[in-house]
């Protein structure tokens, strides 16, 4: 949910140019890829505010409390989410 978020953003203040709407685009992504999206719940919140400041960008440190909070990898090429210890792929 948190990139669909970040997605949205960027494509409203036009830093993320489609032909077509950010509805459709990540649908159409989502069924592409048979990705399942992740809901941000409260635990994933609480995590977040645990989380020392090594990343600023508030998607990615977000992203990063889901990785750790739901023991998943995450896809992401950003070294400065290396400090918080999670598997990163990519």
């Amino acid at each position: 949910m948190a990139s669909i978020w970040e997605l949205s953003i960027k494509a409203k203040i036009g830093r993320l140019p489609l032909e077509t709407s950010i509805r459709n685009f990540v649908e159409r992504q989502l069924a592409r890829g048979q990705i399942s999206v992740l809901p941000i719940h409260a635990r994933h919140t609480f995590r977040l505010a645990e989380l020392p400041l090594h990343h600023r960008d508030p998607f990615d440190r977000m992203l990063a409390a889901q990785s750790l909070e739901e023991s998943l990898p995450l896809i992401s090429r950003d070294p400065l989410l290396a400090p918080y210890q999670l598997v990163q792929v990519w």
